[in-house]
């Protein structure tokens, strides 16, 4: 399927040392692919077949690989010649290798939650352990496998040999060498895997922007694109970069698009003569100055293009003619964005033509008012998401810190909150978030921070998500990160600083892009006892689609689940022909299910696919900003009991996780029911409580005889709300969905 998938590029330095790594799904030699995993393979020649390794391969996702990986080790160690192992030596060692096979056949590994380069980890957050680490617990030695846990959990195996004696004693006495137990030994992938793209940019970027959909441009201090020379600007395309002439002059601060133009601004030079905006008409720049002073910023709205920095400007032709809003100014103004019929600045200033405002202020019916009685931070960038104002800005530490005063703040109409947690979830905080940019439901800060989200660290980049309140780390970059935009499905993002220090490095001095993919593919699978019923088939009925009466938009944003995702049936588009109805997706720490790190609205298909709404011909769910790893799952239904797995589970998988098999779901065959063949969701919870109880059937016979109606209450989903549905409620009568997703009145 084509996955609409959000990639991340950095369009500067310092480049992580995964740009140089080989994707899992990428054609290569299998012995590249193994190499990947495990550099071990380098001297492993006499344990492998070099015809079969110079086969080409791809695989599925780096599990998938490490899956691979263990097999072949498991193959080459029991071929092995071990006559000089004692007999006991020789017994260990061989369950051992069954134990190994068996793990490796699970696909269940750790996942790299602090480094942004494959590293081994002994054993993870989430208390799994690596393949040697697994071995030795299943051996009886599990206070050793753990002391190295918790003393040098992400060391190579000849690393640690040389700390813990009793290591090699470990594998003396089970039949290993430590060189056998290094070739077991596999790496894992950061969060977010990254690959070079062209050669980039010679310097920093400033600022980023686009259309959201197909345009997009770059500005910064550099001088090259792709090699090519251009001052300071270029055009982001899918397929790379391309100068706009040979760029601008001077320092460009930022870059924004209006009427088929794109415009620069910032202290700029033409032929000896200062200039604060640049206007790019597809051909030729043209230069002029919207006031005397410096640009910071430029945002464009309701056909008017705004310019701040020294004073407040816009224009709405073409910048030939300007309109001063502000004059006086005490500072600087870094940020301008509209709200409602307001326009707000934001920066370090304390106050704009005579009126105190602090770091913030808002411009309506021609007079300047400050927002929400100000800021004790310094204010750097302005979003709007869900027709509300975010400011991003700096750090108060210590006794001085106070929830408003840090970071990613939300204007409620009278005063502004934290809405990230406050400066306990920052280590090692640097100067502020300087970029904002807003993405469906997700307000994407980066800046000079180090965060910290569910075990991850990483420095200069997050995505705050509004509908659970929460936040998560996307990228790492240990000078910051300065802009970006989203373009063609992909989110693009920027680095401040073309220094190369640790663990970053670049193949050569112009290299400065980079590319990641931050979504996952869930594949998953469930059935809906009530249009079982209604079809009296092993295939679910469509009666709710047929009668014209399944909704365009994902239908959880009332009680109980308040959900405000935006999934909807593209504009233009009609449903397939076999979609039953709407599913609910949780998808949840494996530390701890009770945090939900994502919501995803989907559709469920008539043999049982969940599929995402933006691509009902594909076979997987796309979920934003969901770093690949362990999770729980959650599926819920308007009208039946909802299930979340037993355990968790690794995304994306290779298989499709069947949500309704006993097995795998919380509570077993006491939470599904056998239908027409099959075990499905049980039918009846009316109001999605997690209780078949006397509030389901009230609101049955609230609803009770209305036909052609998208109901509850019809819960065999045949259009019309009559005893059938009351039948289906009755058998399911004081069935209890497990606590853990279960509503509370």
């Amino acid at each position: 399927m084509r996955q609409l998938s959000l990639c991340l590029l950095l369009l500067c330095c310092p480049i992580i040392a995964a740009f140089a790594s080989l994707s899992p799904d990428k054609q290569a030699a299998k012995y590249d692919h193994l190499f990947e995993v495990n550099a071990q393979w380098l001297w492993a020649s006499a344990y492998y077949d070099a015809s079969e390794m110079a086969m080409p391969a791809v695989f599925t996702t780096d599990n998938d690989r490490i899956h691979t990986h263990l097999l072949m080790v498991v193959d080459a160690l029991r071929a092995e010649d071990v006559n000089a192992l004692n007999a006991t030596q020789r017994l260990n060692r061989a369950a051992l290798l069954d134990v190994l096979e068996r793990y490796a056949k699970a696909s269940i590994f750790p996942a790299n939650h602090y480094h942004d380069q494959r590293q081994p980890y002994f054993i993870d957050n989430f208390d799994v352990p690596c393949a040697v680490g697994h071995l030795i617990i299943e051996s009886g030695q599990a206070e050793l496998a753990y002391r190295v846990h918790e003393e040098n959990n992400y060391a190579y195996i000849h690393e640690l040999v040389g700390e813990y004696p009793a290591l090699t004693d470990w594998a003396v006495a089970n039949g290993f060498t430590i060189d056998e137990l290094a070739l077991i030994q596999p790496g894992y992938p950061p969060p977010n895997s990254w690959s070079s793209v062209g050669e980039g940019l010679n310097g920093s970027v400033t600022d980023m922007a686009s259309n959201n959909l197909d345009l997009a441009y770059v500005v910064g201090d550099f001088t090259t694109v792709d090699g090519v020379y251009c001052q300071g600007v270029a055009q982001l395309t899918e397929f790379g970069l391309l100068p706009l002439s040979t760029g601008v002059a001077g320092t460009v601060h930022t870059v924004e698009m209006m009427d088929g133009y794109v415009y620069v601004a910032g202290e700029l030079m033409k032929n000896g003569t200062s200039y604060n905006i640049a206007r790019w008409d597809g051909a030729n720049w043209w230069y002029t100055n919207a006031y005397t002073g410096k640009v910071n910023d430029l945002y464009a709205s309701d056909n008017y293009l705004y310019a701040v920095g020294d004073k407040v400007a816009r224009t709405s032709t073409n910048a030939v003619s300007w309109q001063t809003l502000a004059n006086s100014v005490n500072g600087d103004i870094l940020a301008v964005h509209t709200f409602g019929n307001q326009i707000a600045v934001a920066g370090n200033f304390t106050s704009i033509d005579g009126v105190s405002a602090q770091k913030v202020a808002a411009y309506s019916s021609g007079s300047w008012s400050e927002l929400g009685g100000g800021l004790g931070i310094n204010a750097h960038a302005l979003c709007v998401m869900g027709g509300e104002l975010y400011v991003g800005g700096g750090f108060v530490y210590g006794s001085l810190a106070t929830p408003a005063d840090n970071g990613l703040l939300r204007y409620t109409g009278t005063d502004w909150v934290n809405v990230l947690m406050t400066p306990d979830v920052f280590t090692d905080l640097g100067d502020a978030i300087y970029h904002l940019n807003s993405f469906e439901d997700m307000i994407i800060f980066s800046g000079d921070m180090n965060l910290s989200s569910m075990f991850t660290l990483a420095d200069g980049i997050g995505v705050y998500k509004k509908n659970h309140d929460t936040f998560r780390v996307l990228a790492a970059s240990t000078n910051g990160v300065y802009g970006s935009c989203i373009l063609n499905g992909s989110l693009y993002m920027g680095t401040a600083s073309n220094s190369v220090t640790g663990e970053f490095f670049v193949e050569s001095n112009i290299n400065y892009l980079g590319v990641s993919e931050i979504t996952v593919d869930i594949q998953l699978n469930a059935r809906l006892e009530g249009p079982l019923l209604n079809s009296g088939t092993s295939t679910m009925a469509t009666t709710i689609l047929d009668s014209d009466l399944l909704p365009n938009k994902q239908p959880f944003g009332g009680y109980p689940w308040y959900y405000d995702g935006e999934e909807a049936l593209p504009d233009g588009e009609s449903f397939p022909s076999n979609v039953v109805d709407w599913v609910l997706i949780e998808i949840r720490s494996p530390a701890d299910p009770n945090f939900i790190f994502d919501t995803r609205a989907a559709l469920l298909l008539t043999d049982g696919s969940v599929v995402d709404v933006r691509d009902p011909s594909g076979d997987d769910v796309s979920v934003y900003f969901m770093s690949t790893g362990a999770r729980y799952l959650v599926l819920r239904h308007r009208s039946h009991l909802a299930v979340i797995t037993d355990t968790y589970h690794y995304f994306p998988n290779s298989s499709s996780l069947d949500m309704c098999d006993p097995d795998i779901i919380s509570g077993g065959a006491e939470q599904v029911k056998w239908v027409n063949g099959d075990y499905a969701l049980c039918a009846g919870d009316v109001n999605s409580d997690g209780v078949i109880s006397v509030h389901d059937f009230n609101q049955y016979v609230d609803e009770s005889s209305i036909i052609n109606a998208y109901l509850d209450a019809d819960v065999n989903l045949d259009r019309a709300v009559t005893v059938s549905d009351f039948n289906a409620y009755k058998e399911n009568g004081s069935r209890i969905a497990v606590p853990i997703v279960r509503y509370d009145d």
